[in-house]
């Protein structure tokens, strides 16, 4: 059986930047004229998704009509270059690189709001990479997709890790902490990053892990030698640059980040410098043929409860036991969460679930520290 890399190829990256601009440019040639023949004219059937197209979608139709160049395949990859500046831009197409490997990690679209992208996914899925299920297609936010290899999920890196301990902890130059020896208890706390440890970006701004609540939290944990990982759909780069100025340079090399949808794995070295494994790459879907053990001492923080969110396959890798939603609740998906495993607030209730942790550690730094019992105690803290 062949296992591919974790990256799309440079083929793929033209396929999926021709089509989502089709798509995109079809979209807003839609909303000028909304009854003329479009695939995405179906979609008015029942209740009329025009009715949720916001004022910023509408001032794109405007543009639209006046500047249609804007709307380019060249134009829209050029917006979503800058991971500064791509926010200011409400429609783009972000080709997630990384300098020295070959294709993407991830490709980002935003552009085509709620419903209307349903469209859009069924194109996709048309296509030969998609039909043959090598290549995936989610929805993300309100008006954006994502695309990666299948099997590139926010479940990989923890299967990474549960057959790569020691070796990771070893290429990071980790040390025991006050509390915790990982390489003995292997302790890991797993967690999404916007809406979860720190807060989301909007076109004003990207929130940084320095301004977060849960900061003060994350290193008392750190400090403590717990090994923690930052699982982010968002852009390795920016991602890296959220965190960076947040964690003394001391404790970097207990904390690592898996970013683009769990296309990349990145470490801190003895440095403080962030170095991308290349063997995540190569490997890392094979871990997704067979289970492994479960071997690690392990919570996973989201606050997606949606059926087919941002956090689900994280939440299932660990088990509703393990799992802990930091957002609000899901009607579909609350049975997938134990009561006392919910905990509203963002980073505010991750930063109450940090204290809790360090608070038990105090109390009883020996034995499984997320064990059911322990993870009720330190949820019963929060609240």
């Amino acid at each position: 059986m062949r296992f591919f890399s974790t990256y799309l190829t440079e083929s793929d990256v033209r396929l999926i930047v021709a089509t989502s601009g089709r798509q995109i440019r079809a979209f807003f040639a839609f909303l000028k004229s909304p009854n003329q023949s479009s695939p995405f004219r179906a979609m008015k059937a029942g209740v009329n998704p025009l009715f949720k197209i916001d004022s910023e979608m509408r001032g794109l139709i405007s543009e639209f009509q006046k500047n249609p160049k804007v709307f380019t395949d060249k134009a829209l990859v050029e917006r979503g270059k800058d991971i500064v500046k791509a926010y200011r831009y409400p429609v783009r197409i972000e080709v997630r690189r990384n300098k020295g490997i070959k294709g993407a990690a991830q490709i980002a679209v935003r552009g085509i709001a709620g419903d209307f992208r349903k469209v859009t996914l069924n194109t996709f899925k048309k296509l030969p990479p998609f039909k043959s299920k090598r290549l995936v297609i989610k929805q993300g936010g309100f008006k954006s997709y994502e695309i990666n290899v299948a099997g590139v999920t926010k479940a990989l890196p923890i299967r990474y890790l549960k057959l790569n301990w020691e070796i990771i902890l070893n290429t990071m130059g980790y040390k025991p902490g006050t509390l915790i020896d990982a390489r003995q208890t292997r302790t890991l706390i797993a967690a999404d990053g916007d809406g979860t440890l720190f807060g989301k970006p909007t076109v004003t701004g990207v929130p940084q892990l320095s301004e977060s609540a849960a900061r003060e939290p994350l290193l008392d944990y750190l400090k403590a030698g717990g090994v923690f990982i930052l699982i982010s759909g968002n852009s390795l780069e920016r991602t890296i640059k959220r965190v960076t100025n947040g964690i003394p340079r001391e404790y970097k090399n207990r904390f690592l980040i898996s970013a683009n949808g769990g296309a990349d794995l990145v470490i801190f070295d003895r440095t403080g410098k962030a170095r991308i494994v290349s063997d995540y790459h190569d490997h890392a879907l094979k871990a997704m043929v067979k289970k492994p053990k479960e071997n690690l001492d392990i919570v996973y923080l989201g606050d997606d409860a949606a059926p087919h969110g941002n956090d689900a396959d994280g939440f299932k890798e660990v088990g509703r036991k393990h799992s802990v939603l930091v957002g609000d609740r899901h009607h579909q998906t609350k049975h997938l969460f134990l009561e006392d495993r919910m905990i509203a607030g963002a980073e505010k209730a991750t930063a109450a679930f940090l204290r809790a942790v360090y608070k038990e550690l105090q109390n009883n730094p020996s034995g499984v520290l997320f064990s059911e019992k322990r993870l009720s105690t330190i949820c019963r803290f929060c609240r």
